[in-house]
């Protein structure tokens, strides 16, 4: 994946739900925009978790993102 498209969901407005699929197969769903920061040259993704865990994530290691819900075409074609 490039990353080109993580911030389209990390700063979508309105903000959508997503989750990212990572290359060892778990989900990391982000259901707050407050919960998901990317860092700088967009090489990691932050989430803070509901667990108040945080957990950065390499963004060489995101396989996709999906929004949770139903999404429309222009918060992510701009």
């Amino acid at each position: 994946m490039t990353t080109e498209w993580i911030p389209r969901f990390v700063f979508a407005r309105p903000f959508e739900p997503f989750s990212v699929l990572l290359c060892d197969g778990r989900e990391v769903q982000v259901h707050r925009p407050d919960h998901v920061a990317v860092g700088e040259h967009l090489l990691t993704l932050c989430v803070f978790h509901p667990s108040a865990q945080v957990e950065v994530i390499d963004t060489g290691l995101i396989v996709s993102i999906r929004t949770l819900r139903r999404a429309t075409f222009s918060t992510f074609f701009r």
